[in-house]
């Protein structure tokens, strides 16, 4: 009997093929075209957003290359350096622990032997430089956070926001905590929307490390207490007035996906991450040890002793500089406080102040984009949308916008309010909901926001400080609308010498009327850094010539008679 089969056993191939090379070819041509296809279509996916993503790091880099180290920054970074020496008492109110993100660059650098590693880390770019990539970090949450929610377009559209929004470049650039505190905020809010979704332990153990995170970076990130109850309660709204028992799973049942579990094992996490930021100093203080200086603080002290010898949870200088931030906004900052919106210094704040820095200073583009998107979600407005998506992007901003405009006293600038800016940019994001740009009327409005944004904010590149879009056609009456840190935050000192050098014979901050070319701070020139009455002269006789870096004015007087004494 032959061992060979015969044919009517096996087909003959076509070719002879004795090492199998057919069955690899046939492979090859199913099977991994499908994979390759599938990475082709991701990176195409991921292609725009590494390039918006590297265009804002790159773009804030050049941006702060050359300016000067601002007014807050030294404390913020002291603050990080004694945080690294394991010390987190307070020097004053508002200094943070996530400040030792920046320090510690340079920090590791005394560690290192001479050379460019050790020169760079040293560098205080170095140390900006991480509150940059925080804002990349940003960028990428809300581009993720925006696509899951209304499309990739939508996330797009808010990732290319992000990357030329003028106010999130110029604080994230610089050694603060208005970045961190806009990150974080985001990060806390999206981790709630992410637990929500799927009620999971470790999401909830993930949510009250991004909570902490928060408090750790700035107290304006107290309000995010208030935020979460506000989502948790239109949430149980839904649930009670829902038909459906949608969100009824399996992970309800038992203590491990009992509620009151998840909210202990957030609560929890947090503590730990607000401990470790603050090193632990002075935890589980009594309330009655503590030196109160806030009108709510000593009141709670005073009218309620049996709560005295409860044990803090937290550290001591972390409720100290709470009482101690609460205390200095509702004294107006122990009277030295100057509040100033369209030529009118006052002592007391103005209602609607945030709303008018919002209106000259974000980008006509993205609030014609946000426009747009309210509109699409007012049009398209239904009850599932709302509760699985929209509130947690418009309850955030609603409650901030109400807080800083009518509440919160600390008007020195629209970096206070950068924490509503994700909610905001998200929303904007929103008027592409649903574009995949083929027809023409999508590219065209695309290509018309994106070209007015870029071609806006690149103007005034690199003073993003002192942006104000086109509302403002004279750059150089911008003090005439807002000042402070809006103008000038003592970022242009480099830019002003520059000035001196080309400009000899300038006079520059002179203490009293006199002729010729005259430089202020225009900070100095409205009163809100000097005397009001000290350039009154100035402000009566003159208009400005020039600007330095948008921030510093230059006058030009002409005869002593035009500069009239006060």
């Amino acid at each position: 009997m032959s061992s060979v089969s015969s044919a009517g056993d096996l087909p003959i191939p076509r070719r002879f093929d004795p090492l199998g090379m057919n069955a690899i070819s046939i492979d090859r041509s199913l099977r991994p075209p499908r994979l390759w296809g599938s990475l082709q279509r991701l990176g195409k996916a991921s292609l725009l957003p590494a390039l918006l993503l590297t265009v804002l790091l790159v773009h804030s880099l050049l941006s702060v290359l050359h300016k000067t180290i601002t007014y807050d920054e030294p404390d913020h970074y002291r603050y990080g350096q004694q945080i690294l020496e394991g010390n987190s008492d307070r020097f004053d109110d508002s200094k943070m622990p996530v400040s030792a993100l920046n320090a510690a660059p340079a920090q590791l650098a005394e560690y290192l032997p001479p050379g460019t590693l050790r020169f760079l880390l040293s560098k205080f770019i170095t140390a900006r430089a991480v509150t940059t990539l925080f804002a990349c970090l940003l960028g990428a949450l809300l581009y993720l956070w925006s696509k899951e929610m209304y499309g990739r377009a939508a996330g797009t559209a808010t990732l290319l926001m992000v990357a030329f929004e003028p106010n999130t470049i110029a604080h994230g650039t610089l050694v603060t905590t208005d970045l961190y505190a806009a990150f974080s905020s985001a990060l806390t809010v999206f981790a709630l929307w992410a637990y929500l979704r799927s009620r999971r332990p470790l999401r909830a153990f993930l949510l009250g490390l991004a909570l902490g995170l928060g408090l750790i970076a700035k107290y304006t990130n107290v309000l995010l207490v208030p935020i979460i109850l506000v989502l948790l309660g239109l949430r149980w709204l839904e649930i009670r007035t829902s038909s459906k028992a949608h969100d009824r799973d399996r992970s309800d049942r038992g203590w491990i996906g009992s509620p009151y579990t998840h909210a202990a094992i957030a609560l929890l996490a947090c503590l730990v991450v607000v401990n470790v930021g603050f090193l632990f100093n002075r935890t589980l203080t009594p309330l009655r040890e503590y030196t109160f200086r806030s009108v709510p603080f000593t009141w709670l002290q005073q009218k309620a002793p049996v709560l005295g010898g409860i044990p803090v949870p937290v550290p001591y200088p972390y409720l100290e500089g709470l009482d101690w931030v609460i205390h200095l906004e509702r004294s107006n900052f122990e009277g030295r406080g100057k509040y100033y919106l369209f030529g009118n210094l006052s002592s007391e704040p103005f209602p609607g102040y945030y709303a008018v820095a919002f209106l000259f200073k974000v980008p006509l583009a993205i609030q014609a984009a946000f426009l747009v998107g309210a509109i699409r979600w007012l049009r398209r407005w239904n009850r599932s949308s709302f509760f699985q998506k929209d509130m947690y992007v418009v309850a955030p901003l609603c409650i901030y916008l109400i807080y800083f405009n009518f509440v919160n006293n600390s008007q020195l600038g629209l970096r206070y309010i950068l924490v509503a800016f994700p909610s905001y940019l998200v929303l904007a994001g929103r008027f592409a909901e649903g574009w995949d740009f083929k027809s023409v009327r999508q590219r065209l409005a695309g290509l018309i926001l994106s070209g007015w944004l870029i071609a806006s904010v690149l103007s005034y590149f690199p003073h993003y400080i002192p942006y104000f879009n086109e509302l403002v056609l004279d750059r150089r009456s911008a003090y005439t609308i807002l000042a402070d840190s809006n103008i000038d935050w003592g970022q242009n000192g480099r830019y002003l010498e520059e000035y001196r050098r080309t400009h000899p014979e300038a006079q520059v901050s002179p203490d009293g009327p006199t002729a010729g070319l005259i430089v202020v701070r225009a900070n100095d020139l409205v009163g809100i850094t000097a005397s009001p009455a000290r350039y009154e002269w100035l402000r009566q006789c003159c208009r400005p010539i020039d600007t330095v870096g948008y921030s510093i004015l230059v006058f030009r007087v002409s005869s002593p008679e035009a500069a009239p004494g006060p």
